[in-house]
């Protein structure tokens, strides 16, 4: 599939040759739409799915004003500091759409991850959909879906910026972890190419090594957030037992009833304490 992009809007940064000769995926960035300042990247990505944009096309830009985040109550902050900002679009069969809706996100911090590793970066998944690094952030992401197997993947990555001068507290780009410049391209052709393969695991697969990379161990003490308290207010105490099968965080409430309970990302946050 061909490259298409603005170029002049690009010019001088993201390198569109670079990128290319680093690709090796099948299906994942083929098709390429690059911005240098938009509102979001999901916006534009909601529009090429409307106009029958193919399977795999990316959405790019330096810079986002309005930056979505996974609670609508927030946003992403996303200055252009040479960081990642982009959405990528899935078209799915119907036999195959349940399996992505649950493994999408999972499948995506894994292969953040594995890209993190490349550079010599130890990066763990915070649950549900946060990628940490040295017990800060270093990338988020959401997935919505129209119920008839298309995806759109938007994923923020701090690569190059210098998180305190951002004023973004708890909050490290894969710069800083690495100690030294990261080529953004060949950071985001590894991080394709590995989820192109993840997503054509096995549920079970996918599940054994997120639980393998996750922040989150049996046995950790976390501070449990409901959304409808907000982020500000004090979470109550739990320990995690393990994940389910759908990907949600189990854990024992403790030490108020000491009951088993199953957290649903769409309820809850949680934090290590």
């Amino acid at each position: 599939m061909a490259f298409h992009a603005p170029l002049p809007h690009l010019q001088g940064s993201f390198s569109l040759n670079r990128f290319q000769n680093a690709l090796r995926t099948e299906d994942l960035g083929r098709s390429f739409i690059g911005r240098r300042t938009t509102t979001s990247t999901m916006e534009i990505a909601q529009r090429e799915l409307d106009e029958g944009c193919p399977h795999g096309t990316l959405v790019f830009a330096e810079e986002q004003t309005q930056g979505q985040a996974r609670l609508e109550s927030r946003t992403w902050n996303s200055p252009p500091q040479g960081n990642l900002y982009l959405t990528l679009i899935l078209r799915t069969s119907e036999e195959s759409k349940w399996n992505v809706m649950m493994s999408l996100l999972p499948c995506s911090a894994l292969a953040l991850v594995a890209a993190c590793r490349s550079e010599g970066v130890e990066a763990k998944i915070k649950w549900p959909n946060d990628v940490w690094a040295e017990n800060r952030k270093l990338a988020g992401m959401i997935a919505r879906h129209d119920g008839l197997g298309n995806f759109q993947l938007g994923i923020g990555i701090n690569v190059n910026s210098e998180m305190s001068r951002v004023n973004t507290i708890n909050a490290i780009s894969v710069k800083e972890a690495a100690g030294r410049g990261i080529d953004r391209e060949t950071f985001l052709a590894n991080y394709l190419l590995s989820l192109e393969d993840l997503l054509k695991q096995s549920r079970e697969r996918v599940l054994q090594m997120y639980t393998n990379e996750g922040l989150f161990k049996a046995g950790d003490k976390i501070y449990v957030h409901p959304h409808e308290r907000g982020m500000d207010q004090p979470g109550y105490p739990a320990v995690v037992t393990g994940y389910s099968s759908s990907f949600e965080l189990m854990v024992l409430n403790w030490p108020n009833t000491g009951d088993r309970t199953t957290l649903s990302p769409q309820e809850v946050s949680a934090r290590p304490q």
